[in-house]
């Protein structure tokens, strides 16, 4: 063994997707697919006995995703009483790969690849002229591992024009990653079980009175998550599950629209995260405030959108501190067919460390700019 005197990580990552939506006969088509490369490295200096040698841990993932929908509205005038939508999707992973290598030297690879398969349906029904119904069921399955179906339900009431109150449930499903299903069988251990997510929110969204320029709104929620089989790693190698993580918060908006093409959105979340034990769970933030600005450049068909967050310290094994991510995309639309837009994510390339909120999870060093670009071709437009 020998101690550690440096460690440098880095975190390289593409995307590229496109989409298609059309009628098939009387009913709306979607169809999507979209490609993915992730890529995470960490070396490290290790001052041994016999020479310094520097180790390196690399995790490499690529994956294909495709996802088809159909909605179809029913009856009614306009065909609104009634809609329904069904639609499944799939994710190939091609490439799962973890490499442990001291540089010089032969490497040691874990190759992997897997499937998941996903089918879901949801009917939206208009009880009353003020009042819908939400319903919503998913099954999802992996390879090799568990499957589970998914409920969902919405209800929500509009006692006024821009007014609307919404009680919603819901239910979702993780199951072991390929990383916490490979560390615990390089341990004799079988893999954690899935975990089970279900969380009620209430919501309200009103018109904000009193504003002289504009239409504004603004909304409230309050919601609650219970997180069964919460997949983590303590002192013990193993991943295991705990039985159960709480979480409990509350958000504020306001939206705007004003003169020529003007929008403005704000949020703030807080939120309390606690373990079983009713520790805090680590890395956690407790406020996040999130912000969009849209603003015409020259005209309706040029316009420069500019976003993003601030989060609150976040406390683990160590104190990661807050930090602030810039987006700004350019958005060009020539014809009512076409669309174009080309922006960046985090401007200005400001370091700063990311967790996923897992005890286990040690926080990554993040830096650069990402770049992203696109279009949009709508056929049926005049």
């Amino acid at each position: 063994s020998g101690d550690i005197t440096g460690s440098i990580n880095s975190m390289r990552e593409n995307f590229a997707q496109a989409g298609w939506d059309a009628r098939a006969g009387d009913w709306d088509l979607h169809l999507g697919l979209a490609w993915q490369q992730s890529r995470y490295r960490e070396e490290q200096a290790d001052d041994s006995e016999a020479a310094l040698r520097t180790s390196r841990f690399e995790a490499l993932g690529r994956w294909w995703l495709g996802e088809l929908r159909l909605a179809h509205a029913w009856g009614g005038p306009g065909g609104d009483n009634h809609t329904t939508s069904v639609g499944m999707d799939w994710q190939r992973d091609s490439v799962q790969r973890f490499r442990y290598v001291y540089l010089g030297e032969a490497p040691d690879d874990e190759n992997h690849s897997a499937r998941r398969l996903g089918f879901y349906v949801q009917d939206e029904w208009r009880l009353a002229e003020r009042q819908r119904l939400v319903l919503g069921l998913r099954q999802d399955g992996v390879q090799g591992g568990d499957s589970s179906w998914s409920p969902r339900a919405a209800w929500v009431w509009s006692p006024e024009p821009g007014q609307s109150l919404k009680l919603m449930w819901g239910t979702a499903f993780r199951a072991a990653n390929r990383f916490e299903q490979s560390l615990n069988q390089g341990s004799g251990v079988e893999a954690p079980r899935p975990e089970r997510l279900r969380t009620p929110e209430l919501a309200w969204q009103g018109p904000l009175p009193g504003m002289a320029v504009g239409n504004w709104s603004w909304q409230a929620s309050l919601f609650a998550s219970h997180l069964v089989n919460f997949i983590e790693r303590g002192d013990a190698k193993p991943f295991t599950n705990t039985p159960v993580a709480h979480s409990r918060g509350a958000e504020l908006g306001l939206n705007g629209h004003w003169g020529e093409g003007w929008q403005l959105q704000l949020s703030l979340m807080g939120q309390r995260n606690r373990a079983a034990d009713g520790s805090r769970q680590a890395y956690s933030p407790t406020q996040t405030l999130k912000w969009a600005l849209q603003m015409p450049v020259a005209g309706p068909t040029l316009r420069l959108s500019l976003s993003g967050w601030a989060t609150s310290q976040r406390l683990g094994d160590e104190r990661l501190p807050g930090y602030a991510q810039h987006q700004a995309h350019l958005l060009w639309q020539p014809s009512r067919r076409w669309e174009f837009f080309a922006g960046a994510e985090n401007v200005g390339g400001r370091a700063y460390a990311e967790s996923s909120g897992a005890s286990y999870s040690a926080p990554v060093q993040r830096q650069g700019t990402r770049w992203q670009a696109g279009l949009t071709w709508r056929g049926d437009a005049p």
